[in-house]
């Protein structure tokens, strides 16, 4: 194989995604980068019920619509990720940061 096509290869391959996955008693939350959603060209597309961490920086996209709409984003960009579960208790810190939007 040419250097060229080696470094091809390299440049195509993207970096596994680690998405935290936070859950609590009655529901679950994906966080991810604002930055991220943007780069996608889906932040305006998020729900009221995500939400923001107190920077701005982090959304949490709520398990039902906008973590299925980010989901299928970098699907169809394939885009590689796993997720990191954490477990939250019985009432997530999340469901007291400001909602998206």
């Amino acid at each position: 194989m040419s250097l060229l096509k080696t470094i091809s290869g390299l440049l195509q391959k993207k970096e596994e995604l680690r998405i935290p996955y936070h859950r609590d008693l009655g529901h679950g939350w994906l966080e991810v980068k604002i930055s991220l959603l943007k780069e996608l060209g889906i932040e305006n597309q998020m729900t009221p019920f995500s939400y923001l961490d107190t920077s701005g920086e982090i959304a949490f996209l709520e398990e039902d619509v906008d973590a299925t709409l980010f989901m299928n984003k970098l699907k169809k960009e394939n885009r590689p990720y796993r997720f990191l579960h954490i477990d939250n208790g019985d009432t997530s810190f999340i469901r007291s940061l400001k909602h998206y939007g």
